[in-house]
């Protein structure tokens, strides 16, 4: 198995997290930052920058934990409509919610791709 080695942990954290690790039924500070890791390890991966575009119409770009920019041509209300439901998913950026933006938009646009 692979060694994951971290330096430099602030005195503040390093109490927390070994009071919480003596808390546990661990008892101790390794074996709890193992098990805290693999449940950390099993969760979605959620993506904080990307950009979907939409060819012939635009894109939606999402960068750090905020939505930076949608660009679109002129689209029809009912699109414009899907387009702010997209948005809404991305902004939002909670799991699944890339992929949902994804699917809705490949669902009424040609050509829906992330970069």
């Amino acid at each position: 198995m692979p060694d994951i080695l971290i330096r430099k942990v602030e005195q503040g954290v390093y109490d927390v997290l070994k009071a919480k690790a003596q808390a546990s039924k661990e008892g101790a500070l390794e074996p709890w930052l193992k098990e805290q890791l693999a449940i950390l390890a099993q969760g979605p991966v959620i993506k904080e920058r990307y950009t979907i575009r939409i060819s012939g119409i635009g894109q939606i770009r999402r960068f750090s934990d905020q939505l930076t920019s949608t660009t679109y041509k002129s689209v029809s209300q009912d699109e414009a409509g899907i387009l702010a439901r997209a948005e809404n998913m991305v902004r939002r950026n909670e799991p699944n919610d890339r992929e949902d933006a994804l699917d809705l938009l490949r669902s009424h646009f040609d050509d829906v791709y992330e970069v």
